[in-house]
């Protein structure tokens, strides 16, 4: 994989769902807490900015001692229309293909006609304490 520009590594890093971020014991506690919702088993559940992710697999750096859980927030998910679906592609920190958009976009329209299709954030979080 080339080099990431200073500007690509935080995509990068999502794309990953923070698990390509090491916790090494020489900084921190035993037992970081690795916070997965409503990504159903998927690491690949966050949006992938296609100039950051290029294609690479899943990085995992999950330390032996680290916790994983998993849960699901149903306050999380919601029912959306086309319009809200635009919105949400537009809210992106990076700008899709336009071409692949279109005829995404396209697609969901036609499938999608006048009603809504249900929709989830997907959510990380890494819980770790610092060593002193």
């Amino acid at each position: 994989m080339a080099m990431l520009t200073d500007q690509l590594k935080p995509h990068a890093i999502q794309d990953n769902g923070y698990d390509c971020i090491a916790l090494p014991e020489s900084d921190f506690e035993p037992g970081a807490v690795r916070l997965k919702l409503n990504m159903m088993g998927n690491p690949d559940a966050f949006v992938q900015a296609p100039e950051s992710s290029n294609g690479g697999p899943h990085v995992s750096k999950i330390g032996p001692h680290d916790r994983l859980e998993e849960g699901v927030e149903e306050d999380w998910f919601f029912n959306v229309n086309i319009r809200g679906l635009k919105a949400t592609v537009g809210s992106y920190p990076f700008d899709p293909d336009p071409d692949m958009l279109e005829t995404h976009l396209s697609k969901l329209d036609t499938i999608l006609a006048d009603g809504t299709c249900k929709g989830h954030w997907p959510v990380s979080i890494i819980m770790a304490t610092r060593r002193t």
